[in-house]
């Protein structure tokens, strides 16, 4: 459920997840397959195979997927294939997954507003 989760406390797991030798990119690859999981639940693709979880996990993928809605999910897939590709130009690989973390995580706002 980490698209619902608190800035403060998404800083506070990626920073221990850095220093514990993960890999900004390989992360944000895992964000990427995560929220592809969350599409193709939410696209009613039962057949499709997710990518990130095993399939004795779709129903919670389906379930967090449900509570940020579609629109929310094609946002936060936008913002990380961004991210991607301007890490791969960069030097500052932290700072960019930081910041596509923070656009996430404001997404649930921007939805309460909409309502």
């Amino acid at each position: 459920m980490w698209l619902l989760v608190a800035f403060g406390k998404v800083l506070n797991i990626l920073d221990a997840a850095l220093n514990g030798g993960v890999q900004a990119g390989e992360l944000l690859d895992q964000c990427v397959g995560y929220v592809r999981d969350q599409m193709v639940t939410l696209s009613g693709g039962a057949k499709v195979p997710l990518c990130s979880v095993g399939t004795n996990q779709r129903e919670a993928v389906q379930e967090q997927a449900q509570k940020v809605g579609m629109p929310n999910v094609m946002a936060a897939f936008q913002i990380l294939s961004e991210a991607k590709g301007r890490m791969m130009r960069s030097t500052f690989a932290r700072v960019l997954l930081e910041m596509a973390l923070a656009q996430i995580s404001m997404l649930e706002n921007l939805s309460q507003i909409s309502r």
